[in-house]
């Protein structure tokens, strides 16, 4: 008898059934098989032990090893149970809320990337690498000294300018300086000013002269009107210069961002300097070679431009060699 419920194939069903524990191929296999034989109840473990025990009723009792895992398997099963059980009432599952919380996460990055990544309306995009090679076709104002200074650049400072057929350079102090602890200033202004938004390069041709601390020859953007009686110097400005042996960019507030040997002083030939300036950026150059780039540090005001001689020591005589030659501003 007990050769004959062995070889009864739901019998070994069960069997292998009960060996591989809950959420086995062969449990549903087995649970399937009695539903649809009309059998049912809740609990498939009963019914799986029950009609096993009713197969091997009348022969000598066979116990039934669990197979590997059984016990976790059971336990995973009524923690499902319960977990549905929870569903149904109303409670709502740990993973589901989990999924949610990171679905809003992901949103958020999301969001945070395309805040950062895409152009806003009046913030600029634009790189200094893209400054540098814009194209500024268009001169909007300029000034080639050769023996006059245009009437619509306009003069400030204590110390005044002249323009002779070498160009543009310092003219003696009217009745002679007597203080050299007080240097003087003067400057050319450009007869327009350009908006911020608008990028733009002013570009100098000039001739440094020979190393000398005593004249520092200036191209300069500004923002202000405040420029000072004395050194013709406003309070906010980008500036590019030469002073004996060395040549600065200097950026709002004195701060000096570029500080160099100035091209070889033994050859007095003309140089050139040019300013690009965009809304927020700069790129300073001479010859052809970048000295500098990166925050302007203007104010979002119209810029104007301009080229400035200052005299530390207004007793001694000024550097004839020291001259500006000519002045352009060119913007798209």
């Amino acid at each position: 008898m007990a050769t004959d419920i062995e070889s009864n194939p739901l019998f070994g069903l069960l069997t292998d059934a009960l060996r591989a524990g809950p959420g086995s191929p062969e449990w549903h296999q087995a649970v399937a098989k009695l539903r649809s034989e009309g059998l049912a109840d809740s609990d498939e473990y009963r019914l799986l032990v029950q009609v096993r025990e009713n197969l091997e009723s009348g022969r000598d009792y066979r116990s039934v090893r669990a197979g590997p895992g059984f016990t976790r398997k059971v336990l995973e099963g009524i923690e499902n149970e319960k977990q549905v059980g929870g569903a149904k009432t109303g409670g709502i599952p740990l993973a589901n809320v989990i999924a949610v919380i990171s679905v809003i996460a992901i949103i958020g990055v999301l969001a945070y990337l395309g805040y950062q990544l895409f152009p806003r309306p009046g913030v600029s995009q634009e790189t200094v690498e893209e400054l540098e090679k814009s194209y500024l076709p268009t001169e909007v104002a300029s000034a080639k000294f050769d023996g006059t200074i245009p009437s619509a650049w306009r003069k400030i400072g204590a110390l005044p300018l002249e323009s002779t057929k070498a160009g543009l350079k310092p003219a003696p102090l009217a009745g002679g300086a007597t203080q050299p602890s007080v240097s003087a200033g003067g400057a050319l202004l450009s007869p327009i000013a350009v908006v911020p938004e608008e990028t733009f390069a002013v570009i100098v041709q000039l001739k440094p002269g020979r190393p000398s601390d005593d004249l520092i020859v200036q191209v300069f953007v500004s923002t202000e009107d405040d420029f000072s009686a004395d050194k013709a110097i406003s309070s906010n400005e980008l500036v590019w210069l030469i002073q004996g042996s060395r040549q600065k960019v200097i950026v709002r507030d004195s701060q000096t961002e570029y500080n160099a040997e100035r091209p070889d002083p033994t050859k007095l030939d003309p140089i050139t300097v040019r300013l690009a300036v965009s809304k927020s950026l700069a790129v300073v150059s001479n010859g052809g070679t970048k000295l500098w780039a990166g925050n302007n540090g203007l104010t979002a005001k119209p810029r104007t431009v301009g080229v400035r001689f200052i005299q530390v020591d207004p007793t001694k005589p000024v550097d004839p060699t020291m001259v500006v030659q000519s002045i352009r501003i060119v913007k798209k």
